[in-house]
């Protein structure tokens, strides 16, 4: 799996691309590769924000008390 940075360099290249580029036909298509890098960029993320979030809600989870059955419903 890529890292994040690379995902940002990725975008990054394309819009330079796509700011160099003189035909609009082109300059639109560099941009929507740089703006579907940096959306693979965002959810990776996300992705990385909630496995950490997972880690810690299991790990704590351990600190919690129980629930009988009576304090379920």
């Amino acid at each position: 799996m890529k890292n994040i940075s690379e995902f940002y360099w990725q975008a990054d290249k394309f819009r330079l691309m796509a700011k160099r580029e003189k035909s609009p036909e082109q300059k639109a298509v560099l941009t929507k590769m740089a703006d579907t890098w940096e959306g693979m960029a965002k959810d990776r993320e996300a992705e990385l924000m909630m496995q950490r979030f997972n880690k810690a809600i299991n790990a704590n989870s351990t600190d919690l008390p129980a629930l009988s059955s009576s304090d379920k419903s």
